[in-house]
């Protein structure tokens, strides 16, 4: 699962950092995707059953995971809709010998290099603006990396009817949640929606309590790195 099993052809060569360079058409992607689920749901299982040992073992299996770096780093430059944005270095990876250089390139991360994001605003309904911070695509890609490791352990802990982030969930699925909770026939129940916002929200997020939560997880200082980048 780990970083020893290489999901290229035979013909890559070992180069001088003894490792065979990734050959991004010689991919299987289904095979890496299939890994990463598989470990996803390995770290899931192990977290609704409380076994937090296991938990964080197979968290940095699925941070060192090759598997894991290819779906990220095919995400962020291929499929997301921001990828021709670059982050305050200009970068941007169009073809699939940079892609397949950043893969082999990340297989040692430094948490300390995280770099800033690059700001920018956008208009709002209201006529004021939103500001956005782009990160790096480096740091992108490592978001995509600490996310796919995390994130099953947090969802096993999700109430059933949270929406907000969550994989295989959409704005969709939260009204159905409405309308079956305002027509279920129940007398005396579900008679109001309130529909609130909270200004600024992303903005008073206590960083101290954030990292307080991630306790001692794999890929904790990535994140406050991350955090603290500006």
């Amino acid at each position: 699962m780990g970083n020893t099993v290489r999901m290229v052809g035979s013909s890559a060569t070992p180069n001088d950092r003894g490792f065979a360079p990734t050959v991004w058409s010689q991919v299987d992607w289904k095979q890496a995707e299939r890994r990463v689920q598989n470990l996803r749901f390995r770290i899931f299982r192990a977290a609704k059953e409380q076994r937090w040992k296991q938990v964080r073992n197979l968290t940095k299996l699925l941070l060192r995971s090759y598997a894991n770096r290819l779906v990220s780093v095919r995400r962020i430059t291929q499929v997301n809709r921001g990828r021709q944005t670059p982050g305050i270095d200009g970068e941007r990876l169009t073809t699939p010998e940079e892609r397949a250089k950043l893969v082999d390139d990340l297989r040692q991360y430094h948490p300390w290099r995280a770099a800033p994001v690059r700001r920018v605003y956008l208009p709002k309904a209201n006529g004021k603006q939103r500001p956005l911070g782009i990160p790096t695509l480096r740091d992108r890609v490592l978001h995509m990396v600490v996310k796919n490791a995390l994130e099953p352990r947090f969802e096993a802990e999700f109430e059933a009817q949270s929406y907000g982030f969550r994989p295989g969930r959409c704005c969709q699925d939260a009204i159905e949640e409405v309308y079956v909770a305002l027509n279920n026939g129940a007398v005396g129940h579900h008679h109001y929606i309130l529909d609130a916002d909270i200004q600024g929200a992303f903005d008073q997020i206590s960083q101290d309590f954030s990292l307080h939560r991630l306790g001692l997880m794999p890929g904790r200082e990535l994140i406050k790195q991350w955090l603290k980048a500006g």
